[in-house]
């Protein structure tokens, strides 16, 4: 890696923990004033327990919810939050095109990379600090799989809903074959609009909480296919637990341990070798700007 392409990552890495720090500020805030927890997972969490900070090549903010909390905490959050940061979830927002509710930091805006769309999504903007939610879950893995393949449907759709015609006819990244079905799916989303499919994708998660006051959990929108395939138990998380991050406390789940050994396996503490130490969303640059700092990384 050469010398330029270093001095990149560094700056856009600095971007971010800088603001990342800054959205947990926010998050903790919210949290404490709706008393809805949240509690620091995926590689935040790691970093947390391996160095009491970030892991150095993370480059955003993962927290998870569960489901009674988080809606608590989506319904108050709006007029809580500072001019800088916005709460943004696809049931709020036409404009937000993934499955997990964000925070987005207002003062950053990242430059266009991956399919193309003429209507860029504001999740994909802005530097965000990622809320994965968990839901009850089935408690047979029959009905487990059945529910996450109507769950993907309802994503699909979600995605579908929020891209045009022209979006697929422009991509060059796809084959003709796949072109079809993706043109097809578009249309079909058609029949509804985007906010109601994200309303129904949340509806279809939280039904076996309305269903059942016992049994597992699992965080649909999870950002990897183990993290959505993983079952997870509410006593992991409760009650929870406090640990130091970048110098702040941070809440943690009351069985660290046990929920990053899920995750990650029982050598989460030791860094694989081989692992790919580069920012994950770095992609073609990031503009921002927090506390008289400005960064313009291309």
């Amino acid at each position: 890696m050469d010398d330029t392409v270093k001095e990149r990552e560094a700056a856009y890495l600095d971007a971010c923990h800088r603001i990342g720090n800054h959205l947990l500020d926010v998050l903790d805030d919210v949290s404490r004033r709706t008393g809805a927890p949240y509690f620091l997972t995926s590689g935040t969490l790691l970093g947390c327990v391996r160095s009491e900070g970030w892991i150095p090549w993370d480059d955003d903010v993962d927290v998870i919810m569960f489901r009674d909390d988080f809606t608590r905490f989506s319904r108050a959050v709006p007029p809580l939050l500072p001019d800088d940061v916005v709460f943004s979830s696809g049931a709020t927002n036409e404009r937000h095109i993934t499955a997990i509710p964000r925070l987005l930091y207002r003062h950053s805006h990242r430059f266009p990379h991956g399919r193309t769309r003429a209507d860029r999504p504001d999740d994909m903007t802005h530097v965000p600090l990622d809320i994965f939610v968990l839901d009850r879950a089935p408690r047979t893995e029959a009905l487990r799989t059945a529910w996450r393949f109507a769950l993907y449907v309802l994503d699909r759709l979600n995605v579908a809903s929020r891209t045009s015609v022209s979006d697929v006819l422009a991509e060059p990244t796809i084959s003709a074959r796949r072109r079809v079905p993706e043109l097809l799916t578009v249309l079909a989303s058609r029949v509804s609009t985007p906010t109601r499919w994200s309303r129904l994708r949340d509806r279809t998660a939280a039904m076996w909480c309305r269903l059942s006051t016992d049994g597992p959990y699992m965080a649909t929108n999870y950002s990897t296919p183990h993290g959505r395939r993983l079952v997870i138990y509410r006593d992991w998380y409760f009650p929870g637990s406090e640990a130091v991050f970048e110098g702040r406390t941070r809440s943690v789940p009351g069985r660290t341990e046990v929920v990053l050994t899920s995750l990650y396996g029982p050598g989460y503490l030791t860094t694989p070798s081989g692992v790919d130490q580069h920012p994950a969303h770095l992609r073609n640059g990031l503009r921002a700007e927090l506390d008289g700092k400005t960064w313009d990384i291309r």
